[in-house]
């Protein structure tokens, strides 16, 4: 995304840009992003930056760290300046808001509102143009909120101690769901390489194993379950307790014998349009 009056990209790194921002470490937003990227100064958050580091996406030098809260001035075409609102999606995720020849510009990125978490943007006033997140703009989304799905996963593998737990993971994403099971039963969750290696950039070694033999709990991304996971697994329905969660759980109607449950990291419909009342931006370019 190009944002209007800089020579800026952001969730995009083609060249001729003078400044990059990152709005978070997931995949569908770090397209051109490739081993060793450095075609200019890289704004993100800490989280995402150690993320790039360890992944090797983008050469440390490039990097520019900046935390929620912060505001920053660079020359990007004349100057700019730029804030960076904690976006409350995976972790490391960040809105920005930019001061540009053409006004006051958001970019949230992914995200789901939080009326405290973003009181900062309505301490700001009104903005000219905002691109925002749509990934559920629809009246049939509506959720619970994170903390009453986790409460209702904890009470499901409450009542099957006996089982092993498997659950539907991102690289990064679900962290708040996975950490509260980890520290109700006291155990790590076993994760393959590629997830183990995410988590200890974040500094969040300490609830995940890559050792398979010293847990009976497990996360994989989504994807394992849908193609690898009941051929891995062919007496799961009598001995795992299989949980995805997802927004989309909404849409499910499988027998498969997996927990589908509302979980998601993005604003629900009710939750968008509370946001872009409070925003009150002269325009809206939707994301998805």
């Amino acid at each position: 995304m190009e944002i209007p009056g800089a020579r800026i990209q952001v969730d995009s790194f083609k060249r001729g840009s003078d400044a990059y921002f990152l709005s978070h470490f997931h995949a569908d937003h770090m397209a051109n992003l490739r081993c060793g990227w450095n075609r200019g100064p890289l704004y993100a958050s800490k989280v995402t930056g150690n993320l790039l580091v360890h992944s090797e996406r983008a050469d440390k030098q490039a990097l520019r760290i900046i935390e929620p809260g912060d505001s920053i001035t660079i020359d990007a075409g004349g100057p700019v300046t730029v804030k960076a609102i904690e976006a409350n999606h995976c972790p490391g995720a960040l809105m920005f808001v930019f001061e540009t020849s053409c006004g006051r510009i958001l970019y949230t990125g992914d995200f789901r509102y939080d009326v405290e978490l973003h009181r900062p943007l309505a301490a700001l006033g009104g903005f000219d143009l905002a691109f925002v997140d749509n990934t559920y703009d629809h009246p049939h989304y509506v959720f619970p909120s994170q903390a009453e799905t986790i409460r209702h996963v904890v009470a499901l593998a409450e009542k099957n101690p006996q089982k092993d737990l498997f659950l539907g993971l991102y690289t990064i994403g679900k962290t708040r769901l996975l950490s509260a099971l980890a520290h109700r039963f006291e155990k790590r969750f076993y994760v393959p390489p590629d997830i183990y290696r995410a988590y200890k950039a974040m500094g969040a070694e300490n609830l995940v194993t890559p050792e398979k033999s010293s847990t009976n709990f497990f996360g994989y991304c989504l994807g394992y379950f849908s193609k690898y996971f009941k051929m891995n697994y062919p007496d799961y329905r009598s001995k795992a307790l299989v949980i995805i969660p997802t927004g989309w759980a909404l849409d499910n109607t499988s027998r498969d014998g997996y927990h589908y449950v509302a979980y998601s990291e993005h604003c629900d419909w009710r939750e968008r349009q509370a946001f872009l009342a409070m925003l009150g931006a002269g325009k809206v370019i939707n994301l998805r």
